[in-house]
């Protein structure tokens, strides 16, 4: 045996016993890294170590891009550089060809692409998604795009977006416009999340609330700007356009994808499974006290997915929805007292 895969070997077995997602993410950059070396060897240990770490995780490659960004953005960087290494890494975490790989390594590189004015990675990206161009990669992905202009500086920005237009052929306004629905989604799920030993009882943070609603006010400002839109407060554009859907999408992610009314079990909930039904949990907590006043409207709905939540497998999925359960009742309580008696 080589000095590299013996230490390979030594990895995969870390990564299998890992009870911190920082180190289980250590493990599978390194392993994954090793996926196109010259040598048969080091490849299919690599290979073997993965396979080993998603069976004891009950991780599947679909799930891995929302809990695991870090890993597909190292390989959506490498795309240009390390083509073959995409290929086998598609392989090995999705069983299908690079493109099932790329569309979500592109949620977790598009940001950085934009922030380094990358063209030939974004030209790299459409032509392995079989897309016709840069343009469409941006107008297919524009709820993602705002997460380029987090944080920058007024001039960075202004710059940012020209390159956008330019290379969307279209306007920033009318990218968002056209994806309001999917952005809602974006902003809920980012501000939602945190570390997940915290998830355990925790609530979501009131400062990460405040973010939430403040991303969202930018937005509306964007298109109130232009003329694109009247209504600039969140909650009465929530009330208004996306509540509703919003409601609804989050009852599909309770249902892991099944139809029907009631809560498929198994004997033993996926790990994964179980970490998104959590994840939808808070961010029905973030959109209760963001849709403020009006959330008596939406009474009915809410408590068909709080009903559903606490008859979840998951100990935490319920835990959670109680936490939920809370920031629905203290929003009655203050918007709708009459809908508590």
């Amino acid at each position: 045996l080589t000095a590299r895969v013996v230490i390979l070997r030594a990895i995969a077995a870390l990564g299998e016993v890992a009870t911190e997602p920082d180190t289980l993410l250590v493990a599978m950059i390194v392993l994954t890294g090793s996926l196109d070396h010259e040598e048969w060897a080091p490849r299919s240990t690599a290979a073997w170590g993965i396979y080993r770490m998603l069976t004891r995780h009950e991780l599947q490659g679909a799930n891995l891009s929302k809990h695991y960004p870090l890993l597909f953005q190292y390989l959506g960087r490498n795309l240009v550089s390390r083509p073959a290494l995409l290929a086998e890494a598609a392989d090995v975490l999705f069983r299908t060809g690079p493109a099932e790989l790329l569309k979500h390594a592109l949620l977790a590189t598009l940001p950085r692409m934009l922030l380094t004015r990358d063209d030939e990675a974004l030209g790299a990206f459409a032509e392995g998604l079989g897309l016709k161009g840069v343009s469409e990669l941006l107008v297919n992905n524009a709820h993602i795009l705002f997460e380029a202009l987090e944080d920058r500086e007024a001039e960075e920005v202004l710059e940012i977006i020209s390159f956008i237009e330019e290379r969307a052929d279209a306007t920033l306004l009318d990218l968002v416009s056209a994806s309001l629905g999917k952005l809602l989604v974006e902003i809920l799920w980012k501000f939602s999340d945190g570390a997940e030993q915290d998830w355990a009882v925790e609530p979501v943070l009131a400062s990460k609330v405040e973010r939430a609603q403040l991303r969202i006010e930018s937005v509306l400002a964007l298109c109130a700007s232009h003329g694109d839109l009247q209504e600039t407060d969140v909650a009465a554009f929530l009330q208004s356009q996306h509540m509703l859907g919003l409601l609804k999408g989050f009852g599909e992610q309770l249902q892991g994808g099944r139809a029907g009314g009631g809560v498929a079990r198994a004997p033993e909930e996926g790990r994964v499974l179980a970490r998104g039904r959590v994840h939808t949990m808070r961010c029905l907590e973030v959109l209760i006290q963001l849709v403020g006043q009006h959330i008596g409207e939406f009474a009915p709905a809410v408590m068909t997915l709080l009903n559903c939540g606490v008859q979840l497998p998951s100990s935490r999925a319920q835990r959670h929805t109680l936490i939920a359960l809370h920031a629905f009742v203290r929003a009655l309580a203050r918007h709708a007292p009459r809908q508590l008696k």
